[in-house]
């Protein structure tokens, strides 16, 4: 998908950069499709409020495992087309994960992704 010049300068902004970030600390630093993983990426479900992104009603963290998986594989590419019913249905579904997460990371601590919970002596 070809993206406009200014989309490609908005994701390269700090105040994207920023609001990713954000968005990667609302789960504990976790993927959301794939939560034993970091996420390192902001993946847009609509570009509808684009530079106004929200959590989970546009941007949702994943893994950059996940993320090429949506975006370049067969299956992700089937899964996400803008086939009347099918987009929205997994939008759906990331966003129930993205909760799920979320709310795993509260109840955890928002423990950082791969280091130990505890100091050993």
């Amino acid at each position: 998908m070809a993206h406009s010049p200014e989309y490609s300068y908005y994701i390269r902004s700090a105040q994207w950069h920023d609001k990713a970030s954000r968005f990667r600390r609302n789960t504990g630093g976790r993927c959301v499709l794939l939560p034993w993983l970091a996420s390192t990426d902001a993946h847009h479900l609509t570009y509808r409020n684009l530079q106004n992104e929200k959590y989970l009603r546009d941007c949702v963290p994943l893994s950059r495992t996940a993320h090429n998986w949506v975006h370049k594989s067969f299956i992700g590419k089937w899964l996400w087309s803008d086939i009347k019913y099918r987009r929205p249905f997994m939008n759906f579904l990331i966003r129930v994960m993205a909760i799920a997460v979320t709310v795993y990371g509260a109840i955890v601590g928002k423990q950082k992704v791969g280091k130990p919970r505890h100091k050993r002596a």
